[in-house]
């Protein structure tokens, strides 16, 4: 069921990722040099303004959306039928009878075990990559790819193959386990660090590339709660995992912390070789 839901982050994307690009740049405006620029090899390119006048229209349309889609889930929740094991717990309790809740010990030790902190690097180590290319794979592309539809289909199709990864990764640890999973994923993400600068040369090549990289990236994300729960149980499980979804914000911040470094250059070999080092930890 976990890898389900997760799955839906990459099909709502997929969607999203067109319609956006369709409010913003209907007519597939070329990105052109900085005006000014007398060396081309030392400019950055940018979507002429007509393409950033369109942001409010854009704004407007999104938020219409979003705003029914909010009304629409909020008025199908409801609570999920109460469990037998529950119904006896409240009769217990409206009885005055004393209920000690099963696995509520201190989340302190589980946290703190090497085996959390174990797991706790790993992702982060693995999502600094995800975040870089997930928000710099257009300005890599733009250069030698100058063709903003064909990158924004790339990055819809790459989340719909995320969204698929995450369901069959998820899954897969249920009759394979974890390791073997991980290393094939490992394997694939390293290489796609590796080749990326090639790869962004040629369209067909490029598109491979970023596809790999958010199928890697949703496998390993998908991965995560059902490694949790098997390490860690059906109770305790869902704890811990509340804890290390902070890792987002964790690899979130040391990802903006290299970009400060970076500064408005674009050229991210620096991010590549540290991406480099994340992957092969």
């Amino acid at each position: 069921m976990s890898a389900f839901i997760i799955s839906g982050y990459g099909f709502g994307g997929f969607g999203f990722g067109l319609l956006i690009n369709h409010l913003f740049n209907p007519d597939n405006v070329k990105f052109q040099y900085e005006e000014g620029c007398t060396d081309p090899t030392k400019c950055n390119k940018f979507l002429p303004k007509e393409v950033g006048d369109r942001l409010p229209y854009a704004f407007m349309v999104l938020i219409i959306i979003y705003s029914s889609l909010i009304l629409v889930g909020t008025s199908l929740i409801k609570n999920a039928p109460a469990e037998p094991e529950s119904i006896e717990l409240l009769d217990a309790e409206n009885n005055g009878e004393e209920v000690v809740a099963e696995g509520k010990d201190s989340i302190i030790p589980y946290i703190t075990s090497r085996k959390f902190i174990h797991v706790y690097l790993l992702v982060l180590n693995y999502l600094f990559y995800g975040f870089f290319f997930g928000t710099t794979y257009k300005v890599i592309g733009k250069n030698t790819i100058n063709d903003d539809h064909f990158l924004s289909i790339i990055g819809a199709v790459s989340l719909l193959c995320s969204a698929l990864c995450k369901f069959g990764f998820a899954t897969s640890i249920d009759y394979v386990g974890f390791k073997r999973p991980f290393a094939v994923v490992s394997i694939v993400y390293l290489l796609c660090v590796l080749f990326m600068k090639t790869a962004v040369q040629y369209k067909s090549s490029y598109f491979f590339i970023v596809v790999l990289s958010y199928c890697c990236d949703g496998a390993i994300s998908s991965m995560m709660p059902a490694l949790i729960f098997k390490m860690f149980g059906n109770i305790n499980g869902a704890r811990v995992y509340s804890y290390l979804y902070s890792v987002y914000f964790a690899s979130t911040l040391s990802f903006m912390i290299a970009m400060a470094f970076q500064g408005k250059s674009e050229n991210y070999d620096n991010l590549i070789f540290i991406s480099v080092i994340t992957t092969s930890i």
